[in-house]
């Protein structure tokens, strides 16, 4: 079950611009949270897992169902999946179990002021 957040996350604020905040339930509790932007004819969708184990694969694959159905009613032609997290080894295998093709590692250097 996909419920709009009415707050903006803490890791978001001050960098929300556009983007849209849910929280993912199974069995009315959270078990992740995703940020979604639309950029042109993507949509961008940052997903934090909270919990995660085989009792959860079922509700994330109808929430992946939910937003396919959200975004193509929106115009959007795909969704592309990202994660600042590239220690995450969990990240290939789970957006493969979600249906993502094509992954790829993204490297990028900060420039802090």
């Amino acid at each position: 079950m996909i419920e709009r957040m009415d707050s903006v996350p803490a890791e978001y604020v001050g960098n929300d611009e556009g983007y849209e905040f849910y929280r993912l339930l199974a069995h009315g509790e959270e078990y992740a949270q995703a940020a979604v932007r639309i950029v042109g004819p993507a949509m961008s969708l940052h997903l934090k897992v909270t919990k995660f184990g085989p009792s959860l694969m079922r509700a994330m694959r109808e929430d992946v169902k939910e937003m396919k159905v959200k975004a193509r009613a929106r115009g959007v032609t795909m969704i592309v999946g990202a994660t600042h997290d590239l220690e995450n080894a969990l990240f290939l295998k789970f957006t493969r179990l979600m249906g993502f093709v094509d992954q790829q590692t993204v490297q990028a250097a900060y420039l802090y002021l």
